[in-house]
């Protein structure tokens, strides 16, 4: 689903990061950790698309990144990448039910996978949040929504920054779990980055970056 070979990356005035090959499929997430610093935010913003400056090839789903032009870039990442961020951001004057459903609208979700979205409600169990507006949830139920936002649309390839950081040992249990399971029930590959060393136990696929 993701291959990733060669890549290297350099900020201005800093050293040149260079980074193994990372490959992921949908039955078998990678969790990929490090220190501070060592570039793992920067390596999953590679395969999102948020940097193309770089080095290297990358490979999703038979999709060069390389190959395509900004717009057809842009495109790709909106129709079939979801990304959840460390820390979420959602538009504080609409409810969440509006939220998710412009996330759908930019992401070209079609009438007829909206029934994946009340499916994604359901199982995530916030159909009673729906109508809240974000400063109302807490960060355990901004992360659900979090989640659900990235995979409604489709997506072949979701990357998580993070996403355990501000949540207590219950709740980054239930997030990761939900969000390991989801993906595999509906064959997403799953890259998440994190210092977590809570999330170790949960993952076979491991690649720890070093500075």
């Amino acid at each position: 689903m993701l291959l990733a070979e060669d890549i290297q990356f350099q900020y201005p005035n800093t050293k040149k990061l260079s980074y193994p090959t990372i490959q992921c499929t949908s039955q078998i997430p990678l969790l990929i950790t490090g220190e501070s610093g060592c570039g793992k935010t920067t390596l999953l913003s590679i395969p999102g698309g948020l940097i193309t400056n770089y080095k290297g090839n990358v490979m999703i789903d038979g999709t060069n990144l390389s190959s395509l032009t900004k717009t057809k870039l842009d495109r790709f990442r909106a129709d079939y990448i979801g990304i959840i961020h460390q820390k979420p951001f959602f538009v504080s004057s609409l409810n969440m039910k509006e939220n998710i459903a412009l996330a759908a609208y930019f992401g070209n979700v079609q009438e007829k996978n909206t029934d994946v979205t009340k499916q994604l409600f359901d199982q995530l169990k916030v159909e009673h949040l729906l109508f809240k507006k974000p400063t109302e949830l807490s960060s355990g139920e901004i992360q659900r929504f979090s989640i659900i936002r990235a995979i409604c649309k489709n997506a072949k390839l979701v990357l998580a920054d993070e996403p355990t950081s501000s949540l207590d040992n219950q709740n980054a249990l239930q997030v990761i779990q939900l969000l390991n399971q989801l993906c595999l029930d509906k064959g997403i590959a799953l890259i998440i980055v994190s210092h977590d060393t809570r999330l170790t136990k949960s993952y076979s696929h491991q690649i720890n970056l070093l500075k």
